[in-house]
């Protein structure tokens, strides 16, 4: 990637960035607090309702949250909940990080590797960014997702910040978790097995949060994933990550907590998630920015859509490799 077109070049001041990475952190402990309430909310309406209909409508909502849970996770990962990091992770861990599975500070060494070197050889994330399916095969898989039948691979992805395996190594040990950590997570799943138990609620334990965790959630991380970096150009500065101006709709169902800024968050990861709209205004304001940066309008919705960007590149790809005789570019 060159950097002809660089950060530096769009003239935002260092006071501004600095303004605009103070933490807010009630702002932060109210987003975590308000997905468990609308997940509360949403198990409780399917629970007293006895419809299937809401029924499935609180597994598409509670995943939806899952994924908010995995953004605040990311925001935890730059220690953005809290400047004490004792504090910030513990926080995440047992309100993010531990309800789906995943270590905080495992997921912080994942995703600093993806910072460092994000759209190279060294990206944790690369493989996430390319796809070689058109639009047909790209609906195929994500109606696979929903159905379950990639579970597996699903969970072999998350291996790379998920807590189950680590939890039965030493601390020591590749891949281990901190002792801290390990303490807390055993601590936190033993709890939720009690009370999960007293209550004799496993049946809607599984129900609305085991089955969202491992159907519906998958296509929501495997397609946000995708729009993050799929298809961009990676010349420079500005094209390395794209930023989705989506809708309300949109943003519930794929982009919770504002993670669809995402090239301003490449740009400047100082600043929290509840800022990000006032540092895409002030980015904006400056005409290299809307000149250069690698923007859509919509997830599926826009001219044109992520969705529609990413299979036009990808089936363009497929053409060139058949008419070269060579392999399709990612």
């Amino acid at each position: 990637m060159t950097t002809a077109i660089s950060r530096s070049a769009i003239g935002i001041a260092p006071r501004e960035v600095k303004a605009l990475s103070e933490l807010a952190i009630l702002r932060g402990y109210a987003a975590i607090a308000f997905q468990w309430l609308v997940i509360a909310a949403a198990i409780a309406a399917a629970e007293v309702t006895h419809s299937w209909l809401v029924a499935i409508a609180a597994i598409v909502v509670v995943a939806t949250r899952q994924h908010a849970l995995a953004v605040l996770m990311h925001d935890a990962s730059h220690t953005l909940l809290s400047r004490n990091k004792r504090l910030n992770d513990v926080i995440s861990s047992l309100l993010l990080s531990f309800p789906i599975l995943t270590s905080t500070t495992r997921y912080r060494s994942h995703h600093m590797r993806h910072h460092q070197y994000v759209n190279t050889e060294q990206d944790p994330d690369l493989e996430n960014a390319q796809t070689n399916l058109g639009r047909a095969a790209l609906v195929r898989q994500l109606v696979a997702d929903i159905l379950g039948l990639n579970t597996l691979t699903t969970l072999t992805t998350l291996s790379h910040f998920g807590i189950i395996g680590p939890l039965f190594k030493s601390a020591d040990a590749p891949g281990g978790l901190p002792a801290f950590e390990k303490r807390l997570a055993i601590a936190y799943y033993l709890g939720v097995a009690v009370v999960v138990t007293a209550t004799s609620t496993w049946g809607s334990f599984l129900l609305y949060w085991v089955l969202p965790l491992t159907t519906v959630l998958s296509p929501i991380l495997r397609f946000r994933a995708l729009a993050e970096h799929g298809a961009c150009a990676n010349s420079h500065d500005l094209d390395m990550a794209r930023s989705v101006y989506a809708g309300i709709a949109e943003r519930f169902l794929l982009a919770p907590c504002n993670v669809n800024y995402h090239l301003e968050h490449h740009l400047y990861p100082s600043v929290p998630f509840y800022n990000l709209p006032r540092l895409s205004g002030l980015l904006r304001s400056h005409a290299i920015f809307t000149d250069h940066a690698h923007r859509n309008d919509g997830y599926f919705l826009g001219d044109p859509s992520v969705f529609d960007e990413v299979t036009a590149t990808a089936e363009a790809s497929v053409r060139q490799a058949a008419t070269t005789g060579g392999k399709p570019s990612a």
